[in-house]
């Protein structure tokens, strides 16, 4: 989806499960092109890894998303945490493609890529018995799946391969390398 995998991803700094989501969409982005390197200037590290600083006021949220446009980034993940309306907005206006948890409204469809949301149901079902013996402590994994997809630009073969990666992920084919 973006040209020479100029990628980004926004996330809150300090937050512990937002730097597995950067670790993850890092080897996520090395799954699928490996190590390479932008065929034209700028040259950074891709995907650009933005971390808000957790005492940033909201309205300022918008301004962390220079940096993608300073290094052409055309595809960003934004952790739910910090997918206010106003960055969203922000990223959408500077013509970037969007990823996040869900589709905060539909002014943002023609740039919102897909949701990508945990199912919680199937998980709750799994470890509920254990709760109620009185067994908790469990880490399991929540299987994922695409929401609000716009066909536009995630289209249905791409969707495919979205799909078989998600499963393999739950299956243990690929290892994401992320320690919860």
């Amino acid at each position: 989806m973006s040209e020479d995998y100029r990628t980004g991803i926004i996330t809150l700094k300090g937050d512990p499960q937002g730097a597995a989501a950067e670790t993850a969409f890092t080897n996520g982005m090395h799954f699928y092109c490996g190590l390479c390197n932008p065929a034209f200037p700028p040259w950074p590290s891709y995907p650009i890894q933005i971390e808000i600083p957790a005492d940033a006021p909201t309205d300022q949220y918008p301004l962390y998303g220079g940096p993608l446009q300073d290094y052409m980034a055309s595809v960003v993940y934004i952790y739910p945490s910090i997918a206010t309306p106003a960055l969203l907005s922000s990223l959408a206006q500077d013509g970037l493609k969007l990823i996040g948890e869900s589709l905060p409204s539909t002014s943002l469809k023609s740039s919102w890529v897909a949701s990508l949301k945990p199912e919680l149901l199937p998980v709750i079902q799994q470890i509920f018995p254990d709760l109620l013996a009185g067994h908790g402590g469990q880490t399991i994994a929540s299987p994922l799946t695409l929401t609000d997809v716009n066909p536009n630009l995630l289209s249905p073969g791409k969707q495919r391969l979205v799909q078989e990666v998600l499963d393999n992920l739950q299956s243990g084919q690929i290892s994401p390398i992320v320690t919860p």
